[in-house]
């Protein structure tokens, strides 16, 4: 795999359900502000080239069409070994970037690690929503319910809930984070990655309270800081799981709800700190 990463701007906007269409400027405004970001905190210098960074192009008008291509044009990525951060747009652009990923790793024990305020299993929708992608990836057979695990959750429908308990899927609350601490919380999430050969990392901004994103679609109180999801991400440097996690995600950042630039920058700064860890 080449030590360079990169990055593919997805900018699709059409699956938050109306909440997210601003979410359609957020790579280009994120690629913007991680350019003055110019080392991660370990002192090394980025693994992008921000110049050189592929758009995939989509018709907001034809939601299915648009997922289609996602996949069809992550899928070569993938094949490739090509390590891909995809920045998005809204949260349902993970459903067709895990289904292609999924089946670039046919054979391995493939994991999928989501940071998220919500479950995102929602309804069982085709083509899912944002609000369903969980669902999906499960009732598809994409990633095994065992596999997969929620971080940051902290609001949901009785619904969610009793799907994911069914289903046996792993998830941490903010509550439990709170209780536990962050540096328990990082042990848990190394033995997750552990377990795999490849894992598939989905990040949506409102894991972070509002009060560090609060330009995103479902703004939810008592998230994590941005610091806080900064330790988590850098624990995942870490011997036991170098190299296992093959692909990222970021999601759901709405420039159009943004106050002060605070959730692109946040962003960015995400971004910047995951070439180490990856």
């Amino acid at each position: 795999m080449s030590s360079k990463i990169h990055l593919v701007q997805v900018p699709l906007g059409s699956g938050s359900l109306g909440r997210a269409a601003g979410a359609v400027h957020a790579p280009e405004k994120i690629i913007a502000a991680a350019n003055d970001f110019f080392l991660t905190e370990r002192g090394s210098v980025p693994r992008y080239n921000f110049e050189t960074t592929q758009t995939i192009p989509l018709h907001q008008s034809d939601y299915g069409a648009a997922l289609a291509t996602i996949e069809q044009s992550a899928s070569q990525l993938f094949l490739d070994n090509v390590l891909t951060i995809f920045l998005g747009g809204d949260h349902s652009i993970t459903y067709p970037l895990v289904k292609s990923f999924a089946k670039s790793q046919e054979g391995k024990a493939t994991g999928l690690l989501i940071f998220d305020a919500h479950l995102d299993a929602e309804n069982d929708f085709i083509p899912p929503t944002h609000e369903d992608i969980v669902q999906a990836i499960v009732n598809q057979g994409l990633i095994a319910p065992e596999n997969i695990l929620l971080v940051g959750v902290r609001n949901w429908h009785e619904n969610e809930k009793q799907f994911i308990e069914e289903k046996n899927i792993a998830s941490i609350s903010m509550r439990e984070i709170a209780s536990h601490g962050i540096i328990e919380i990082a042990k848990r999430l190394v033995a997750f990655v552990e377990r795999f050969d490849a894992l598939y990392l989905s990040l949506d901004i409102d894991v972070l309270d509002p009060a560090f994103a609060p330009g995103t679609g479902y703004a939810e109180p008592g998230g994590l800081t941005t610091r806080e999801l900064l330790s988590l991400l850098q624990s995942l440097h870490h011997p036991l799981v170098k190299g296992k996690i093959k692909a990222v995600d970021m999601v759901e950042v709405n420039p159009e709800k943004d106050v002060a630039q605070l959730t692109v920058t946040a962003a960015a700064k995400l971004l910047v700190e995951l070439s180490d860890v990856l």
